[in-house]
């Protein structure tokens, strides 16, 4: 509702009633203010519908007083990552003008597939761990807990591959017009390359961080949060003397290595059960798939660029070669016999998924 707020009133009606570039910055803002009020109504009536109703009161139950304590160092640990980029972003401003925009453009299209499939899994999944913690299953919580992680793994892995091999066709194609020239391209692509190296990384740290708060555990996450933000501000402040704008984002994807490899320890110390060493057969099965994925999408992207074809070739690229390499990486993973492949074939066709038993 958010995104879809913002365009009808930046690509709607600012295009066609601003006047001026900061008259448009208006209705974007106008956008947001809109869609958070969506954001808040639609789940508001579905409650409704379930027989709750918003009555205004100052007493705070125990439950609300639990949640808060939970909640509030959960903040922490949850949006970490979100916090090392707005650092990363602050710090760009001291870098050529450019380098802050492009790298919210970047992070902005790594989060794409990140907010589509990994956060969503995640969600999904948290629910099911929370339960199970609950009843003190903690062999159904490890079940799903990897069947979850199997999913990210499989989905992410291919997508950051794919987004790094043709960054420059997707950037030219999505953004490059008006002032956003080709020597911006050429700044912004290498940077998305490099933010997707952290992608299935995020992703795995955003479930393992919820599995620490499935048994009421934020202080663990929060400790790691706080490493992993002082990390990231030395990488920083040393990298971007050096390497400039890519310094920041190689120092934001090695903070967020060192934080899913500190959180899955902590987590397998705390529950032996979820250890992620039962994942490296798939981890070699997902690896061989991307290969053969990766290698056909640069060898059509070289193929493409030979023909002289100009912007046209991007399109081809986005359009053609990304559905191709999905197909060639699905069928892959089917013939290496990936174990919940069924369960990939499901999301594919959006089936919901079975509980386990």
């Amino acid at each position: 509702w958010l995104n879809v707020a913002m365009i009808a009133s930046l690509g709607g009606a600012g295009l066609h009633y601003a006047s001026t570039p900061l008259g448009e910055v208006h209705w974007l803002c106008a956008g947001v203010l809109v869609g958070g009020f969506f954001q808040m109504s639609v789940p508001a009536v579905v409650l409704v519908r379930l027989g709750w109703r918003p009555h205004f009161t100052l007493q705070l139950p125990p439950g609300v007083r639990q949640v808060a304590r939970l909640m509030l160092p959960g903040l922490l640990g949850t949006a970490i990552y979100q916090i090392n980029i707005f650092v990363s972003r602050i710090l760009a401003f001291s870098l050529p003008i450019s380098a802050a925009t492009m790298m919210f453009y970047a992070n902005r299209l790594m989060e794409l597939p990140i907010g589509v499939f990994a956060i969503a899994i995640a969600t999904v999944v948290y629910p099911l761990l929370a339960r199970h913690a609950a009843q003190g299953d903690m062999k159904a919580m490890s079940r799903d807990f990897h069947r979850g992680l199997r999913l990210i793994l499989a989905i992410n892995v291919p997508a950051a591959v794919g987004l790094g091999l043709l960054s420059e066709p997707i950037v030219r194609l999505l953004y490059q017009r008006g002032q956003f020239t080709a020597d911006n391209t050429a700044l912004m692509a290498p940077l998305l390359s490099l933010f997707v190296i952290g992608m299935p990384l995020f992703s795995i740290s955003s479930l393992t961080v919820r599995a620490f708060y499935s048994i009421k555990d934020t202080k663990t996450p929060v400790r790691v949060a706080l490493i992993d933000f002082v990390l990231n501000l030395v990488l920083s402040l040393v990298l971007k003397r050096v390497l400039g704008a890519y310094g920041l984002v190689l120092a934001s994807t090695t903070a967020i290595l060192v934080q899913t490899i500190l959180l899955q320890v902590a987590l397998t110390r705390r529950l032996p059960g979820l250890a992620f060493g039962s994942h490296w057969g798939t981890v070699m099965k997902i690896v061989v798939a991307t290969a053969l994925m990766a290698g056909l999408v640069w060898f059509g992207w070289h193929e493409l660029q030979g023909f002289g074809l100009g912007r046209r070739a991007d399109l081809i690229a986005v359009v053609g070669l990304i559905p191709l390499g999905v197909a060639v990486y699905g069928v892959a993973l089917w013939m290496l016999r990936i174990e919940g492949r069924e369960e990939l074939w499901a999301l594919v066709m959006r089936r919901p998924l079975k509980p386990n038993a």
